[in-house]
């Protein structure tokens, strides 16, 4: 399956722990050079002034990847980032999300919280795919099709915030974004963050929060509706 890993070319330590640890995985590995915040023009992007340098560079690299998915003309791909562990399954597991009938744009493999959603299905390994009610955080790995590659960058092609926080808020654009459960990918510990600290601007107040929590739990339920109403899709 191809998979894409997201690395500044600078950081040759992090290549090669993933070269290590992706060799024999079955997986067909293109490295992406991620854009290096510090050396954009940050008057291209005029919404993304809440953003750090660094924030923005991620962003803009994980939009890189959906166009290049397109462009391969392939069904779907795995992206990783650099600081990712996988497990040694990951292959098998993302090879089940493309016959799922409900047909998913994503399927987040990573989560920095805990999983917490509503059952879709149970693959055969005995991890369960599930529809997020809270957010998973992190872009350590997801799968997408291309068809949810095309979406993703008719909503999100604007950096407003970070882009694991967009991938949050899938509920916003009616978009089938489901979560592993258990991860097949985590974040490695250990090592320093390239993305770094986190702008100020992402910290809203306590109402706000509130009212995106009753955005979120009625947009999940309307995706779910939606969801269990069409007729089982024949597997991609």
């Amino acid at each position: 399956m191809l998979t894409f890993v997201i690395n500044l070319p600078g950081s040759v330590e992090r290549r090669a722990t993933m070269d290590r640890q992706l060799a024999g995985l079955g997986l067909e590995v293109e490295f992406v050079d991620a854009l290096d915040g510090r050396r954009l023009d940050r008057r291209e992007h005029p919404t993304a002034s809440g953003l750090l340098d660094a924030e923005l560079g991620c962003y803009l690299s994980h939009l890189a990847v959906w166009r290049r998915l397109i462009a391969s003309g392939r069904d779907c791909a795995i992206v990783l980032e650099d600081d990712a562990v996988v497990a040694p399954d990951l292959a098998a597991q993302c090879a089940e999300f493309s016959g799922l009938p409900e047909r998913p744009d994503m399927v987040r493999i990573s989560s920095v919280k805990q999983p917490a959603g509503i059952e879709i299905r149970k693959l055969a390994s005995g991890r369960r795919v599930l529809l997020p009610t809270e957010h998973p955080s992190g872009c350590q790995g997801y799968w997408l099709t291309r068809d949810g590659a095309r979406k993703f960058l008719d909503c999100l092609s604007r950096p407003r915030i970070a882009i694991d926080c967009a991938l949050d808020r899938y509920w916003r654009y009616g978009l089938r974004v489901f979560l592993l459960d258990p991860p097949a990918v985590r974040e490695r510990s250990g090592i320093a963050s390239t993305i770094g600290e986190r702008s100020r601007n992402h910290r809203r107040n306590r109402i706000a929060r509130k009212f995106e929590k009753w955005q979120r739990h009625f947009a999940v339920r309307r995706i779910l509706a939606r969801l269990r109403r069409r007729p089982q899709a024949a597997p991609r």
